[in-house]
């Protein structure tokens, strides 16, 4: 099955001016999104099927950054 998924992206064939669907981008973006929302990077390195709870730290550069007003609601102990 996971050749299939896999292969997906190799049989899309995008508009002209887009850029070709990569495996590889998608599970990224899906990556960063999840850190986005603020998602433990231990929780996503395991659904990713990383081996490290450090594995998604070069994602960590895409991610951006949370609203002052937030950072200072989730330092003073709230939760999303």
């Amino acid at each position: 099955m996971l050749d299939r998924l896999s292969a997906g992206p190799a049989r899309h064939r995008p508009p002209n001016g887009l850029p070709a669907l990569s495996a590889r981008r998608l599970r990224s973006t899906w990556i960063v999104n999840l850190l986005a929302t603020g998602i433990s990077p231990a929780v996503v390195a395991t659904e990713a099927g990383m081996t490290s709870p450090a594995g998604p730290a070069p994602y960590h550069q895409w991610v951006p950054p949370l609203p002052r007003k937030e950072v200072l609601r989730l330092l003073h102990g709230h939760r999303r």
